[in-house]
């Protein structure tokens, strides 16, 4: 097994040696794991994202990393019915929203 790294910003841990595809594939399958890698190896772009879609005076209020969280919740609830041949769209962070 290759050895973990740092995601920078995220503090999320991934192997260098997993591939999106694979675990896409493993996902589909039911494997609640891989699924979870999956959407972790995406968190630190979708706080980002989230951060720029967030105005300052909302950011008061709502912390970009509660809405990945709320984005990842319904990406977990919603996985089967994501297809993944569309493009995914940013916009309130639609990208694991497979319902948007």
């Amino acid at each position: 097994m290759r050895r973990r790294r740092d995601v920078a910003g995220g503090g999320s841990v991934v192997r260098d040696d997993v591939r999106p595809e694979r675990l896409l594939d493993d996902a589909r399958r039911g494997n609640a794991h891989a699924r979870g890698e999956l959407l972790e190896l995406y968190r630190t772009y979708l706080r980002l994202v989230a951060r720029s879609l967030i105005s300052s005076a909302l950011r008061v209020k709502l912390e970009p990393s509660d809405l990945v969280q709320e984005t990842f919740l319904k990406a977990h609830r919603d996985f089967t019915q994501f297809a993944g041949q569309k493009r995914a769209r940013t916009g309130g962070l639609a990208a694991a929203d497979p319902g948007a």
